[in-house]
């Protein structure tokens, strides 16, 4: 699928135009080679061994990597904070186990095994160790910022504090797929996924196929999934389908993203369900949209306009671009007359640039690699005094 820029331009003096995107996201490499191992250094010479859960302090992204929990920075340097080791204790001595990580304002990495529902917290930078008491089987965690969410096998969510330990927060302990307030809801096998910048905790219900939302006030609902419908369908809140989520992130929009085995999945604050990028079968692809293939996507993490994920069986963590909206003013171009487009895309990669008086019928007027971003292209050719004209940027294969 192709990525569209959309912008109205006139060639004469006039207010700042908007430029208007319709776009697929596009899938680059970030780090990790396709190559199993364990290999720090700097973008695709690394190796990793079998990335999942992601998180993030400040600048730099943890990975959980098997053994091994990674430190990578957003340019691309992979380090080990902590694992590889057989003892206990701090930096690469522990010998751990880990796939879902969260953290807090602290400094302090949580991660969790799945296979024996335990949890351990991390200090950063050094990478110290201490196992938390949790009372209860964990499925999923997700941090708040300053407490620790945890589903339980016992169909509760339970609330973790630094200073006053566990309590139950929400859920009855009946399997089900009631909404509700505090005790008096059900969940059936609840994963924490995530948790947004105003404390709301996302659910991941595992059993009934449902993404629950629950707020600082312990409220319970429904986002959207239908429970114990089974597949995987795009749609509105009530026609979708949610059966697989093996993690989740919400960006500041209040969108949450979750992933699947081949498919980067977005839920809008309505419960509108779309794909972003991916498709079956599984593979290594980068490119826009639906072009683009995963082999076990896992962790995700948001960082303002770019989406970062674990591709654990390609052992690589892919960075994911989302175009934004953005304006220009005739005031600042030095042209009296003129027409064009401003594109913010991918510095060496091909675009088509098209026009069209109705925005319907498109001509190609160039195609040129991209030699900046953001990039602003000028029409030579157009004829002074046009009154409408209408361009796009088409991202090539």
């Amino acid at each position: 699928m192709k990525t569209v820029f959309t912008l109205l331009m006139t060639c004469a003096s006039a207010v700042a135009q908007t430029i208007f995107y319709e776009t697929n996201v596009v899938v680059q490499p970030f780090v990790g080679s396709s190559f199993y191992g364990h290999i720090d250094g700097e973008g695709e010479l690394t190796m990793f061994t079998a990335p999942r859960g992601i998180c993030a302090i400040g600048g730099t992204l943890f990975v959980a990597d098997q053994e091994r929990i990674r430190a990578a920075t957003t340019n691309g340097t992979v380090s080990t904070l902590a694992g590889g080791g057989t003892g206990t204790g701090c930096g690469t001595n522990v010998n751990l186990s880990t796939e879902f990580l969260c953290a807090d304002v602290f400094g302090n990495v949580y991660s969790m095994q799945y296979a024996s529902g335990t949890v351990r917290r991390f200090t950063t930078p050094l990478g110290c160790v201490s196992n938390i008491s949790l009372g209860v089987t964990a499925l999923g965690i997700a941090c708040d910022g300053t407490n620790l969410f945890i589903g339980g096998t016992d169909n509760k969510i339970w609330r973790y504090s630094p200073t006053t330990g566990m309590a139950v927060f929400v859920g009855s302990g009946n399997a089900g797929t009631n909404d509700g307030n505090g005790i008096f809801c059900s969940f059936y096998s609840p994963k924490p996924i995530a948790c947004d910048s105003i404390g709301n905790v996302y659910v991941f219900d595992s059993s009934s196929g449902l993404i629950r939302q629950i707020t600082p006030q312990k409220i319970v609902s429904t986002v959207t999934g239908r429970a114990y419908a089974g597949g995987s369908s795009d749609g509105p809140r009530g026609s979708a389908s949610i059966d697989t989520c093996n993690g989740g992130a919400v960006d500041s929009n209040g969108n949450i993203y979750i992933s699947t085995q081949t498919r980067l999945r977005k839920i809008t604050p309505d419960g509108y369900v779309t794909t972003v990028a991916g498709a079956a079968p599984s593979g290594y692809q980068n490119g826009s949209g639906s072009v683009a293939r995963f082999n076990g996507i896992n962790g995700i993490f948001v960082f303002g306009q770019d989406i970062y994920v674990s591709d654990t069986s390609n052992y690589r963590v892919r960075k994911i671009t989302q175009p934004f909206e953005v304006s220009v003013s005739p005031a600042s171009i030095s042209s009296s007359t003129y027409a064009g487009l401003t594109i913010s895309g991918l510095p060496g990669r091909n675009y088509r640039i098209e026009s069209s008086a109705d925005s319907v019928n498109w001509t190609p007027s160039a195609t040129f690699k991209l030699p900046s971003n953001p990039y602003l292209w000028i029409d030579t050719n157009a004829i002074p005094n046009n009154p409408r004209k209408f361009y796009r940027a088409v991202l090539l294969p």
